[in-house]
């Protein structure tokens, strides 16, 4: 009697569960960097949004130094503004945020506002909320005469979590600086001032000033004349 032949089973079941063994982690490996990664750019365009939001807002309340005191209706949406809350600082964009103007307190409300919603609570899946150690965001105001800037700047650290065996700290800690720049251009106030100026100079007995620059230019042009003719 012969002996029997075992013959092994057919299929390629074996080699897929070999091949899974090896496929599966770094396919998770991978999935695991790639939130972890999303997740930091997250906590960055959080910061980032909220920095350039707070700029545009302290811009438009510098220019407009009423737009603050507008207490919007929840019901109808619309708003109103109270005649004795109106701020009215001739030239207050001329300096940068002198204390005690409007200017001065639209940079501090917008500071508040920032700071506020700097460290609110922020959803993360490696807990890498941004750090900003106690540190407020810095609101500034530069003043070009015509036209102004307002700067609104934070500066926050993101710790990535390490093993202790290669850090004791436990993690790497990611210095960033989030920066947003606004122009300020309040030329209808602008505007409104030197037809005040205009208006009080006419009516102390002088000429309009449109008048008097017409004048200067004219003698100016006169001079240059006679400078030519003589040069010749």
């Amino acid at each position: 009697m012969s002996p029997r032949v075992q013959r092994r089973p057919g299929g390629s079941s074996g080699m897929i569960v070999v091949e899974a063994v090896f496929v599966y982690p770094v396919v998770f490996m991978v999935l695991a960097l790639v939130l972890f990664l999303g997740d930091i750019y997250y906590q960055r365009a959080r910061v980032e949004a909220i920095v350039l939001d707070a700029s545009i807002r302290g811009a438009s309340q510098v220019a407009s130094a009423s737009l603050p005191k507008i207490a919007i209706n929840p019901d109808t949406g619309r708003g109103s503004l109270d005649p004795s809350e109106i701020r009215n600082d001739p030239y207050r964009y001329i300096f940068s945020g002198t204390a005690g103007t409007a200017t001065d307190e639209a940079l501090r409300g917008t500071r508040t506002l920032v700071d506020e919603l700097l460290n609110a609570e922020t959803a993360s899946f490696f807990g890498l909320a941004p750090k900003f150690d106690g540190r407020g965001a810095t609101v500034t105001y530069e003043s070009k005469i015509v036209r102004g800037e307002v700067s609104v700047e934070a500066s926050y650290g993101i710790g990535v979590p390490v093993h202790k065996a290669l850090i004791p700290s436990g993690e790497v800690r990611l210095n960033l600086d989030a920066r947003a720049t606004s122009t300020v251009t309040p030329m209808g106030e602008l505007v409104r001032n030197i037809d005040m100026m205009d208006d009080l100079y006419e009516a102390s007995g002088g000429k309009e000033i449109g008048d008097s620059v017409e004048t200067i230019a004219t003698a100016v042009s006169n001079f240059e004349s006679a400078i030519a003719g003589i040069v010749k």
